[in-house]
Formats: structure tokens, sequence, C-alpha cells
């Protein structure tokens, strides 16, 4: 059996020289049976060099040839780079064993519908399918298609609307909400620029009532004005799941609320040996809630707030706070 062993850095070269100058303990991997080693390069920048063009390219030659130059003797990965100089490895980190975990769990959620009931086939346009399990005793699940293989297509399932791009199914397992789509709407809301303001005027959004909730895979938009005064302002995000955020294109980073704690929040006595679960708050509640937002980056009126969630939320719920303190 074999196995694998090494070391995921951050390309910093000060950092990268004193991580990788490990000879002795290297040497030692070199020489090992039945073990696979290696070096990352966790720099993940393919997308961005993607964006920038000329500067990105020059920087991932760079990364690459400080890398080899160290001679650590075991090979080296480069993350998300489909352009890494040999003998850099590329890994692209593709999501095909997320991806096929996710479709399994979606399968299983409409298990009760799919093995007590026959499909039913209800056309919604062209080249746009409904398959829908519903047995008797309650249990439905649905599966929405689009078969045109270059255009996206809004259809009204159940008097919920649905978008669905290209050669795309989206699974409702319970003929309501969608838990699991085959395209990766993520990559092409990127593509699309949906966080810009000219790229977000491209594409055709809906609200009120059609307002998607609690859906992953999901772009949201919406456009604010600046509160008055230098306060410190932040986005309270407690009601989302997991995703990214952009304020008039500026990636303001990763929200993830839907990550809680967990665990038993009794009463406080700090009497006796301490351990890890003594005086333990906010059981339940989201590891991080506030996102802090820059002044510099307002238009007094007019900014644009744009989301991806890819879990699952309910963007009502988003709002912009402001710290106060008082004397």
């Amino acid at each position: 059996m074999a196995c694998r062993t090494g070391f995921a850095l951050n390309v910093l070269n000060l950092h990268n020289t004193k991580i990788v100058q490990l000879p002795d303990f290297l040497s030692g991997l070199r020489h090992l049976n039945n073990v696979q080693s290696f070096v990352m390069i966790e720099n993940e920048f393919g997308p961005v060099e993607w964006e920038i063009g000329a500067p990105g390219k020059a920087y991932t030659k760079w990364a690459a040839k400080m890398a080899v130059g160290l001679n650590t003797g075991v090979p080296w990965i480069m993350c998300k780079q489909e352009d890494a100089l040999d003998p850099i490895v590329r890994l692209l980190r593709e999501p095909k064993w997320g991806h096929l975990r996710d479709l399994h769990k979606a399968i299983k959620q409409c298990e009760p519908a799919l093995v007590s009931s026959y499909a039913t086939l209800t056309w919604l346009g062209k080249n746009l399918e409904a398959h829908v399990f519903k047995s008797e005793s309650g249990p439905c699940a649905a599966f929405l298609s689009n078969y045109d293989p270059e255009s996206s297509a809004k259809v009204t399932f159940e008097n919920v609307q649905y978008d669905l791009p290209p050669w795309f199914v989206s699974i409702l397992p319970d003929c309501k909400n969608v838990v699991f789509n085959t395209a990766r709407v993520g990559l092409k809301g990127e593509a699309l620029s949906l966080h810009t303001v000219s790229g977000s005027s491209s594409v055709e959004w809906v609200e009120g009532s059609l307002l998607a909730q609690k859906q992953p895979l999901t772009w949201y938009k919406t456009t604010f004005n600046a509160p008055e005064g230098n306060d410190p302002l932040a986005l309270d995000m407690n009601s989302m799941g997991k995703g990214l955020i952009w304020i008039n294109g500026e990636n303001i980073g990763r929200h993830w609320p839907g990550y809680t704690g967990h665990g038993s929040c009794s009463s406080c006595s700090y009497a006796g040996i301490y351990n890890e679960k003594k005086c333990r708050s906010n059981c339940g509640e989201a590891s991080q809630r506030w996102y802090h937002v820059p002044q510099s980056w307002l238009n007094p009126t007019g900014n644009l707030l744009v989301v991806f969630e890819e879990w699952g939320g309910d963007p009502t719920g988003i709002a912009l706070v402001r710290r106060t303190q008082t004397n």
C-alpha cells in the first residue's frame, strides 16, 4: 500500500526558504519505500493570473523557478495552475469527489419518492423538462432539466421560478428546494463578472416573491446608500450560509456564518482544573457574523452589494450595521 506525505506552503520567498530547508528530513523522504512525497505551492493563483494577464504569468514563472531552485529532491505541486512550468505538477483542484459526494447526498434525499413512485414527465418549454416522482403517501422529488447546450431558461414549477443554465439539471428532493445542480454556477457567475456594475447589468435578476431563499449556488445583488458619518461599518451576514461578498466590485472576503459553534454553554465557573470545555459561550451561533466594510470603498449613493451563496441562506436578513462609541 502506497501512502503520501507532503508540505503545503504559501509563496513568500522568505518563509519558503525556512520551511523547505529541512535537508535531513527531505532526504529521508526521498529514500522511503512505498511513500509518495511532495511539496506544494499553496498559492491558488491561476484565477488571478487569468484576470491580470502578463504580470500574473511572470509571477507564476518566478514562483516555479524559485521552488525548483530549492532542490528539495521531491516533486512540487502548484495548486490551481493550468500553465505551471515543467517540472511543476499541475493540481487544478476540480471538485470531482466533492461534486459526486453532493450528488449522492441529493439522490439519497430523493430516495423515499424514487422507490415508491414512477416518474411523470412534464414539458416546461423547448428542451425543458420536469421529471417528477410523487408517491401517494406524500414524498415528492423533481428533476428540472434544460437540454439546450447554449441557452439559459427560466421555468415555473409548482408556482416557483427556477433558473436553468444550458445543459443543466436541478434536483429538488421535496419538489420545492434545489439542493444540487450539475452546472458550476459560481464559476459561471465569475466569468460573467456578476460582482461588478457592468457584469451585474448583463443578466436578468428576479426580485420580490420570486427571490430564491435557502437555495444553494445562488447570486444576489442589491444597492444601498452609505450612512452618514465615519463610524466603522460591517455587514451582518448571520442569515446566510457560506460564500463570497463584493461591494462596488471589491471583494470583502468569504462569509461563513453557517459554521456554528457546538457544545454546551452552561453556567461558567473556573474553579478546579481548567480544560477547553469550561465557560463556553455563543454555542449554536456563527463563528463570525460581521464583516468589515471599508468606508473608502463606498459612494454616497448607489453602492452595489453582490453575494454569491454556496449553501443557501435568507438574503433579506443581510444588514449594514454601524459601530458607535460613547464617552
